[in-house]
């Protein structure tokens, strides 16, 4: 669990990176994404209770809303990738 949280920890601005590409909108800066979090068109299901576990949880939920976020974001991203006729 040491491990899983200091991976979601350490990783957490490129998480947050995700939900804005998903979103297709540049990251805001450090100091004004919780401010514009709001901006956000298309989110995960509840995002402001996976915003507080994401950082303010313990570590099991800190690991598990990474989770969440990431497997909400990561199939958006693919299907942007994708080249369409």
């Amino acid at each position: 669990m040491l491990q899983a949280a200091y991976v979601a920890s350490t990783t957490s601005w490129q998480v947050l990176e995700g939900l804005w590409a998903a979103n297709g909108r540049p990251m805001p800066s450090n100091g004004a994404v919780r401010a514009h979090v709001r901006d956000l068109s298309t989110t995960p299901p509840l995002l402001e209770e996976l915003w507080h576990r994401f950082f303010a949880g313990d570590a099991p939920d800190r690991v598990q809303a990474a989770i969440e976020i990431i497997d909400w974001v990561v199939p958006i991203l693919e299907e942007q990738a994708r080249p369409h006729a």
